[in-house]
């Protein structure tokens, strides 16, 4: 099949699907679809599409699908298309088959590199619930997030080529290319008076505090640890989960691979308990948790990496969360609900950065 990029929920078409589904599963002729609008996104648009074949007998066919496109936003599509869409689109190309279970399966990936235009077309999780990024998990909810990132991460743990890859975030291939979004200091620093503006009279003093002092050493922030490094998902928190439930069994889903960038595996962790986890169930089971990471990563082969390096790591990237909330919501759509969880987003990571004296580290 000729490369087809959806531009706009129109584009999702009966002919549209028909040459995704052929693609993928053989010729199979499309009677009627429905689209209708999915998620809370704030930098792309997704959609469960439902299909209606002219032969339903072959129940091998996907009945719904999840189409996933650039933002109907002017600033969100144009921050999408300084790499945050390329790199979901190549992530899936390469990374999804080898994580089957932890990311849905991707029927369709493509994008045009000139306008950076995409389409993703993955299984529909349905009934599987999206988190919330407001309620935060639960504990059985964070331990099977917490499995699956460290399979995820042991895939790639230490792979010296990631650094090669363009489209996947702080790598030196990556900040080579001009028109890749890439955070410094001075960006920062302009992110954060601006979110100091958005926001005045909610941060508390405390808070603020973290953000003077982050923005004072960002440098020494993003020089990061010396611990190996892995395919990082970047944004794990609650929207970007998806959890099943069967027979008391809890499994999670991770999706939203926008920012997947070259990372310590802590970096994930801290963000995800940073920013997910309420503060006093986090205070109470981060210890197990810490432990829950690091043996599975044992158990899949990962050596040379101890509980202290672990603890040291994950309290170094206790900012990742906060950083995020910072320069994510300067840029993309101001929404009512993305207001609220910006500020979770950054105030829950406060509290672990205070727990864990954080900020003698970047002194």
């Amino acid at each position: 099949m000729n490369t087809l990029v959806l531009e706009s929920k129109e584009d999702i078409t009966i002919d549209a699907m028909e040459k995704i589904i052929h693609d993928t599963f053989g010729h199979h002729a499309i009677k009627k679809i429905g689209v209708n609008a999915l998620g809370t996104g704030q930098m792309s648009e997704a959609y469960r599409v439902t299909l209606d074949y002219q032969n339903d007998d072959d129940h091998q066919l996907p009945s719904t699908l999840v189409v996933k496109i650039q933002s109907e936003n002017e600033s969100s599509r144009q921050i999408g298309k300084a790499g945050f869409y390329l790199r979901e689109v190549k992530f899936y190309q390469s990374y999804s088959e080898h994580l089957d279970g932890i990311v849905p399966k991707c029927y369709y990936a493509s994008i045009d590199e000139d306008s950076q235009s995409f389409t993703l077309v993955l299984e529909d999780m349905s009934p599987a619930e999206q988190g919330d990024q407001l309620k935060g998990c639960n504990l059985e909810e964070a331990k099977v997030v917490i499995i699956s990132l460290a399979k995820t991460h042991a895939l790639t743990w230490g792979d010296p080529t990631l650094d090669n890859l363009y489209w996947l975030a702080d790598t030196s291939a990556s900040r080579a290319k001009e028109w890749i979004y890439n955070l410094d200091k001075n960006l920062f620093g302009t992110r954060w008076e601006q979110f100091c503006v958005r926001f005045e009279g909610k941060l508390s003093e405390d808070d603020f505090l973290i953000g003077k002092q982050l923005v004072k050493n960002f440098d020494r922030y993003m020089t990061g640890t010396t611990s190996k490094k892995c395919l990082a998902h970047g944004d794990l928190r609650s929207d970007n989960l998806l959890f099943h439930t069967t027979n008391e069994l809890t499994r999670a889903t991770i999706v939203d691979w926008q920012v997947a960038g070259l990372a310590p595996g802590a970096k994930d962790l801290a963000y995800f308990m940073g920013t997910s986890l309420p503060t006093d169930l986090r205070r109470e089971h981060e210890d197990q948790l810490l432990q829950l990471y690091l043996t599975t990563l044992t158990s899949l082969g990962i050596s040379n990496y101890s509980l202290d390096q672990l603890h040291s790591d994950y309290r170094f990237y206790s900012f990742s969360g906060f950083v995020m909330a910072v320069a994510a919501s300067m840029e993309v759509e101001q929404t009512e609900r993305g207001d609220d969880m910006f500020m979770k987003m950054l105030s829950l990571p406060c509290e672990l950065i205070r727990d864990s004296n954080a900020l003698t580290l970047l002194q």
